[in-house]
Formats: structure tokens, sequence, C-alpha cells
């Protein structure tokens, strides 16, 4: 992942089946376990929107997966859920406001137990 002043797409995903319950993710890293929140540090402030992920399985009918981009551990209004028998969702509406040298990270959490497999996602970091 590069950044430079202007636009830069941050790209996250998970190969083979995600665990059930919740999961951090750092765009660029990959991700680790439950509660092990690592975050990628972005160099120049700016906004972050257009949250994206697509799953290759759906979590099930009754089951759901919920994306949260979090900045410096704590949760942002940038959200989207893929519910049921859908493969994708975005949050096109929300924008988060960083400074430069926050972190970022996004949250997953899977309800009801459901696995999904190849989660990827992408969200938009543009310069403010």
């Amino acid at each position: 992942m590069s950044q430079s002043a202007g636009r830069e797409t941050l790209r996250f995903g998970i190969q083979g089946r995600a665990p059930a319950g919740t999961y951090y993710m750092s765009p660029g890293l990959g991700g680790t376990l439950n509660t092990r929140e690592h975050g990628t540090e972005i160099f120049y402030a700016g906004f972050l929107r257009r949250l994206r992920i697509s799953v290759l399985t759906f979590p099930g009918t009754g089951a759901n997966i919920v994306a949260t981009v979090r900045v410096d551990g704590a949760d942002t209004a940038l959200t989207c859920s893929i519910v049921g028998r859908t493969l994708s969702a975005s949050d096109l509406t929300n924008v988060v406001a960083i400074t430069a040298g926050q972190r970022v990270s996004i949250k997953l959490v899977s309800s009801l137990g459901s696995t999904v497999a190849d989660l990827q996602g992408c969200l938009e970091w543009a310069a403010s």
C-alpha cells in the first residue's frame, strides 16, 4: 500500500475461512484473531470513505457479518453488513476525518457463528 498526497485505495482481506466472532484486520496486512488489533498508520491527514466488502460464501439465513472501520482503536460511523444470502455490502455515505499518524483497522463481527470464505474489502483514503 502506497500513500501520497491525493487518493489511495486501502485493501484488506482474509484468504480461506474467516473465524466466527470478532476479527481485526489492518489494511494491507491481513488480520489477527480476536482482540489483537494492530492497525495501519496513515501518514497524511485526510478522510476515509467508500467502505466495501465481499465474500465468496454468504453468511447464511439469519446470519450476518458487520465490518466497521476503526481509528486508533475506536469504532467509527463507517460500517456495512453482509446479511443472509448476500455476497457484498458497502457504505458509500459516511466519511471519517483522520489526522497524520492515526492507525486504521477494520473490525469484523459475525453473528450466529457464521463463517465466510475469502473476505475482501477496500476503503478509500483521500487527502484533506
